[in-house]
C-alpha cells in the first residue's frame, strides 16, 4: 500500500480553503442582515 507522503499537506491545505470559504459566507450572510436592517453589524467578543 503506497502512502502519499504529502497528506498532512494536502490535509491542511483543504482544511484552510474550506475554513476560509465558510468565513466568507458567514461573513456574507452578516453584511446582508445589517443591511436589510439598515445598520452595521454589531460584533462582540461575547
Amino acid at each position: 500500500m503506497d502512502v502519499n507522503p504529502n497528506w498532512k499537506t494536502k490535509t491542511l491545505l483543504i482544511g484552510s480553503i474550506i475554513g476560509a470559504l465558510t468565513g466568507l459566507g458567514a461573513a456574507y450572510l452578516l453584511i446582508q442582515q445589517a443591511e436589510r436592517r439598515g445598520e452595521q453589524p454589531k460584533i462582540g467578543t461575547g
